[in-house]
């Protein structure tokens, strides 16, 4: 079966900390022997291969600046509640 993953959060390296439950879910269904493709936002820390463990990655770039990387990855909430304020222009 092929399956879209679109999530705002995923590890973007070995040992980050973000999302790894994310990750293991996903993992756990690639090896199922299902094909996954995981739409997540760029990020200027990103440091993924194109494909890892059966998972195709698809970073969507949706800033005008490529190091400009606010939303998703827990950045885009102040204090986990509300939105930050430099975010409402983008």
């Amino acid at each position: 079966m092929r399956i879209l993953v679109v999530t705002s959060s995923y590890p973007r390296y070995a040992g980050d900390p973000t999302a790894p439950f994310i990750e293991s879910l996903v993992e756990h269904t690639a090896r199922l022997g299902h094909e996954i493709h995981l739409v997540v936002p760029e990020h200027r820390d990103w440091n993924r291969a194109a494909s890892e463990n059966g998972i195709t990655f698809h970073p969507y770039r949706y800033s005008p600046v490529k190091n400009w990387t606010p939303w998703g990855f827990s950045q885009s909430l102040a204090g986990g509640t509300r939105l930050r304020n430099s975010l409402y222009g983008l």
